[in-house]
């Protein structure tokens, strides 16, 4: 009886609450004032940035409308006051402010004050900022940051002049144009490329809402507490996509700091291992989050680092003591032992929430008596558990790794530990026994300890490389070292779940799953929208994550080895819903969701779900890697059939794939699935990228590369190679292309594919365009200085560059450094450049093609070409790829197209030169369609400036070329 009326209380709770949600949610009057980055409007009036792909996220919770109301930062505050708008994003919790609005109890944004220089200035290179007093700053009027650089001025002894603006888009353009010295710039304004000075107050940012609203306060603390606990890193993805991380933001050290780094003998860091994947041994080598930051750190700065090794942070503090140590590799802030010796820390580099492990077969009803933690837990947990538990035994442990091995032996009942240590040693077999539960009200931060002797210049240089890798490294360390997993042994197998675990687990499922079934199957509508809503993708109807993850969990007990998962993205997204609009954006979606359920085959038990925004996952049923092939193979024919549904844009996917393991959780085969995914770099075409032991090498690989890749161009190791380009009808050469090279003093020549899709992520191919086309002016003017004839050079440029309308003014300042004709360089970009950002495209090749310089649109044909971009942009030349050759010969269309480009091209006074010619039938070909220049093999290899000088002089009887 009380069962029954057990699950009839359930029955009406669940109505009631389908009720509520069938009723259309409020709308709420949001301040939104236009902040690059955080809050933009984009040309079709739809509005975007972080904070509306935030409140969105809210709003899948709430049912929220929105009315936006555009208006300056102070004009927003004073309408927040006087009750004319409901919420107001972006805000810092003060006393007086609590005064006047209500706050949302969990932060949505942190934020940083910096002073920025612009990127040209060069009196902060190698300067310290104290020694410019009276410096003119550019602040927004009622900015709460600038009382943040009041306090950081009295503490410093420096005084400033402000100069403060209505507006943020006044401020950046009166910024950009020199109108003031420095700028105070929040972490939510988005100005790239500029020289960080300082940076000070990161400060936790929040959603205020207006007064006697406390209904719309509830609403907003309970969706912000449910999508941070499904997702801890969702915070941090979105962080990514509007702000994104830019190298050429670099910290700028004061003269102080780069001395005290340059006099300093190798760092002594002590190290301990059991931290997993903070810090662990790995082949008798220090691995782990803090040896990936201090490794960068030691890249980018020159300090040297040696390791000590130590048992235990006890141990770790007393090499410090006495003097065998000069640093404790991480400790955990809000703890006794820092403050005992005296030691000074830097700014958290990692914060992770806490979490409780048990054993999953322990009864629930007994209490907790017995609790393990580690020697550097927080003080305040610490205190707070002891007090709410009187008589609870604490043991103490070295390492999370000591602490679930006493677990597993029964000596405790439960184990504190962060929750990255959790995740990391839980996917062991070992420890498969062992469930954690996260405790979302406490977290503990990790920052490394220097001895007292420590130069404070020193700890200020690290706290600016670790403000800026905590922004936008630490989540590629956090991946890269969960990936890591131990080599399974005889003694882990033993550890096994035993057998009669596994049908109590099995048994308790299928009694939820009936119970589930069965009010869903047996309540009425209502029931039934719930279960929509709880599990459904409301756009696509595809399955939600909630719900992929229950099915595929299932599926992986039965099989484990003989399923994959897909991680499906589609390229641009943004970009088609910014040209498009939402509807648009949607129906593009419902279209992805079709194509993927007709390619499943649910008989098998494969799946397809919705993750969220623009990314889809897919569990496929595979027999081994071959038939993995087959069906990866089968899902590109599905995905290639995308430019022809009436969105006038083309659509690619990038795709990552991970082959399940036995002991895989779905969780892990979604976040490795995904990790192939963003390492592909974006295509004009379906690109696939599986996760394997080849891909975590390319990320030691490129991590390798970043720490030599400043060394290597500061020492002249990447250099021009030159390959000729003829003239079809006379076989004379009329000019070369420039390509780059690195030389590499131990490994030889290091290949393009090996370095440029890695510059090309993290915008290092910006210096290294600029300082291949910088050498080849400097031979160009070689060769007019010694009297010799010069051809016209060709110089590739990615379309990072397009992200910078100085790129004219950039290339014209070199130029005329060595005083080089602008008609004697050809600026080649590729088509891909285009799908960026179009309108920046024509706006800087028709600056370029104003200062003289030739334009070439390569790679022509190989994924969006247009004939109207020969109208849109301003071209010179176009280069054809060898694939409209490859069956030219056998396919009169193939013929008749190059034919028909040739003649549009001649029309438009556009010069048509084909790459890649490798025979001479190719050759001939090219010279009956009227084509007029070529480049290739078939005449030349790219060779370094000397011997292309030698061989083709001699070849020729000509001077030199270059090109």
């Amino acid at each position: 009886m009380k069962r029954l009326l057990s699950i009839l209380m359930l029955i009406a709770c669940l109505f009631s609450q389908a009720l509520a949600e069938n009723v259309p949610g409020p709308t709420i009057r949001v301040g939104f004032p236009p902040i690059p980055g955080f809050n933009e409007i984009n040309k079709n009036g739809t509005y975007s940035g972080y904070n509306a792909d935030y409140l969105r996220k809210i709003a899948q919770q709430t049912n929220w409308k929105y009315e936006f109301v555009v208006a300056p930062w102070s004009d927003c505050l004073k309408m927040l006051k006087e009750g004319k708008i409901d919420i107001l994003g972006g805000m810092e919790r003060t006393p007086e402010r609590e005064k006047i609005f209500h706050f949302a109890r969990l932060e949505s944004f942190l934020n940083d004050v910096s002073l920025l220089a612009r990127a040209d200035d060069t009196r902060f290179l190698h300067n310290n900022l104290n020694e410019y007093h009276n410096l003119t700053v550019g602040v927004l009027k009622e900015s709460q940051d600038i009382e943040s650089l009041k306090k950081y001025s009295a503490a410093n002894g420096l005084s400033f002049r402000l100069k403060e603006y209505d507006s943020l888009p006044r401020l950046n353009e009166a910024f950009l144009k020199g109108e003031f010295d420095i700028i105070l710039s929040s972490g939510l304004n988005k100005i790239n490329g500029q020289q960080i000075l300082t940076s000070f107050s990161p400060t936790p940012l929040f959603y205020a809402v207006r007064k006697n609203a406390p209904e719309i306060l509830a609403e907003l603390d309970k969706a912000q507490s449910h999508f941070k606990s499904v997702d801890r890193f969702y915070d941090y993805r979105l962080y990514q996509k509007h702000y994104g991380f830019t190298e050429s933001n670099r910290p700028t050290l004061t003269r102080q700091e780069r001395h005290a780094l340059q006099d300093m003998p190798p760092m002594r860091v002590a190290f301990v291992s059991g931290w997993r994947p903070i810090a662990y041994m790995n082949e008798d080598k220090q691995h782990g989050i803090i040896a990936d930051l201090l490794a960068s750190i030691s890249a980018s700065s020159g300090l040297r680092i040696r390791y000590v090794m130590a048992a235990s942070h006890e141990e770790a503090l007393g090499l410090v003591q006495s003097g065998k140590a000069d640093a404790v590799s991480f400790i955990v802030l809000n703890n006794q032992l820092p403050n005992q010796n005296d030691l000074k820390l830097s700014i958290p580099f990692l914060q992770s929430p806490l979490t409780m492990v048990m054993a999953n077969d322990r009864n629930k009803k007994l209490p907790v008596t017995k609790v393990g933690m580690t020697h550097i837990m927080n003080k305040y947990f610490v205190e707070e558990l002891l007090q709410n538990t009187p008589g609870i035994e604490e043991t103490v442990r070295n390492s999370p790794y000591a602490l679930l091995k006493a677990l597993n032996a029964g000596r405790i009942d439960a184990a504190y530990i962060n929750v990255y240590s959790a995740n990391a040693f839980l996917s062991w077999p070992e420890f498969s026994t062992l469930s954690s539960h996260e405790l979302a009200d406490y977290t503990v931060e990790f920052a490394i300890a220097f001895s007292p002797e420590t130069d404070t210049n020193v700890i200020s240089a690290f706290n600016k490389y670790i403000r800026q890798l905590r922004s936008f490294k630490m989540q590629e360390f956090v991946i890269a070292n969960t990936a890591q997993r131990p080599n399974t042994t005889l003694f882990t197998l033993i550890r096994e779940k035993p057998v009669s675990a596994f049908y109590i687990f099995s048994l308790v499922l299928l009694l939820t799953i009936g119970v589930f079934s069965f009010i869903i199957i047996t309540r009425n509508r209502a029931h039934k929208r719930i279960a929509d809503l709880l599990y459904f993708d409301q756009i696509t109807r595809l399955p939600n994550l909630v719900r992929f993850n229950e099915l595929a969990e299932e599926r992986l007990k039965s099989s484990p080895a003989s399923h994959a998962l897909v991680y499906l993205n589609i390229n641009n997204f943004k970009h088609i819903n910014d040209i498009h609009d939402f509807s648009r954006g949607n129906f593009l979606l419902c279209a992805v969701a079709d194509k993927l359920n007709a390619f499943i085959d649910e008989d098998r038990g494969e799946l397809a779900c919705r993750m969220t925004a623009d990314h889809f996952v897919l569990l496929l049923s595979v027999k081994d890697h071959e038939n993995l092939d087959e069906r990866i193979s089968a899902l590109d024919g599905q995905l290639s059939s995308f430019n022809n549904i009436g969105l006038n844009s083309h659509i690619s996917f990038s795709c990552g794939i991970y082959l399940i393991k036995s002991g895989d959780n779905i969780n892990t085969a979604v976040n490795y699935a995904h990790y192939a995914q963003v390492s592909q770099r974006r295509a004009s075409y379906n690109t696939y990228t599986f996760f394997d032991d080849k891909l975590i090498e390319r990320i030691r690989i490129n991590r390798a590369i970043e720490c030599e890749m400043n060394d290597a161009l500061a020492s002249g190791q990447f250099v021009p190679y030159f390959q000729p380009k003829v003239s079809v009808a006379t076989g004379q050469i009329v000019g070369a292309e420039a390509l780059t090279r690195w030389i590499h003093p131990e490994k030889g020549l290091i290949p393009p594919d090996e370095f440029i899709p890695l510059f090309e992520k993290n915008n290092f191919i910006i210096q290294l365009d600029l300082t291949i086309f910088e050498e080849v002016c400097i031979l160009l003017r070689k060769l007019m200085d010694e009297g010799k004839k010069v051809y016209p050079c060709s110089c590739n440029f990615s379309h990072n560059h397009f992200m910078d309308r100085a790129l004219p003014e950039k290339l014209l300042a070199i130029t005329t450094r060595y005083r080089i004709p602008t008609n004697l360089l050809d600026i080649e970009i590729t088509e891909t450049s285009v799908i960026y950002d179009i309108d920046a495209v024509i706006d800087i090749t028709r600056k370029l093609r104003d200062a003289g310089f030739k334009i070439s649109l390569d790679d022509f044909g190989v994924g969006y070409s247009s004939v109207n971009l020969l109208c849109q942009i301003a071209i010179d030349t176009i280069k054809l790829d060898k694939s409209f050759l490859d069956q030219a010969s056998i396919l009169p269309c193939q013929r008749s197209l190059i034919e028909g480009i040739v003649d549009i091209a001649n029309d438009l006074g556009i010069d048509v030169l084909c790459e890649r010619i490798e025979t001479e039938m190719q050759a001939v070909f090219l010279k009956q369609a009227n084509c007029a220049f070529a480049q290739g093999y078939y005449y030349g290899r790219p060779v370094s400036f000397d011997e292309f000088s030698h061989r083709w002089l001699n070849r020729y009887e000509q001077d030199i070329l270059l090109s």
